[in-house]
């Protein structure tokens, strides 16, 4: 199987996700992302993002919906 990732191009050396955009409370979903990237819509919605430090940020495709696929720890 050939595996496939999308990697932004056109962003600053210190971009990464969750940063181009704002958190929004919607009524059955709770913390929702809204992205003012083009690519966005389907990025932050559906599928995970990982880093590598050969390519930097990269998204791996998925099919479930969610207001957010993001994990926080400090």
């Amino acid at each position: 199987d050939d595996a496939y990732v999308f990697v932004p191009v056109n962003r600053g050396r210190h971009w990464r996700p969750y940063t181009e955009g704002h958190w929004i409370y919607a009524r059955g979903y709770g913390w929702t992302w809204v992205s003012d990237e083009p690519f966005g819509w389907a990025t932050y919605h559906y599928g995970r993002w990982g880093y590598a430090e050969r390519i930097g940020w990269y998204w791996v495709p998925g099919t479930r919906w969610a207001p957010a696929w993001v994990s926080w720890w400090h």
